[in-house]
């Protein structure tokens, strides 16, 4: 796993430190098969909260990390997702060497409130 060498964990060791400070709640767990997620709960503009998992790939940080809502189940036709359910939060192509799991989190709130906006209006802002 991308970890386990010198230049890996120091990649992690510093993530953990960065989650820390700006998700504090959310929980580092390792996956069947040896991969990481980190899950937590993202509470959003009118008080709703989304139990969050954003698991981190094989290649990380050279692949970006798959997020999904694990609960609440979001409604079908929902746009924005990938045909495996996962947020699409990036607006522009994942770069190893300036994205982290922190900057996909806080993507993560931003989606999810657009979600609640869609809800409402029908409408995806901008």
């Amino acid at each position: 796993m991308w970890f386990s060498n010198q230049r890996g964990a120091v990649r992690l060791g510093a993530e953990r430190q960065a989650m820390r400070t700006h998700f504090p709640g959310f929980r580092l767990f390792r996956l069947p098969g040896g991969r990481l997620a980190w899950r937590g709960w993202l509470r959003v503009r009118g008080g709703r909260f989304y139990h969050v998992s954003a698991e981190l790939p094989a290649h990380y940080p050279y692949e970006a990390p798959s997020l999904h809502v694990l609960t609440p189940a979001l409604v079908g036709g929902c746009p924005h997702r990938y045909a495996d359910g996962s947020l699409c939060v990036y607006l522009n192509r994942w770069n190893p060497e300036r994205d982290t799991v922190v900057q996909t989190i806080a993507n993560a709130t931003d989606w999810l409130r657009h979600y609640q906006t869609w809800r409402r209006t029908g409408e995806w802002a901008r």
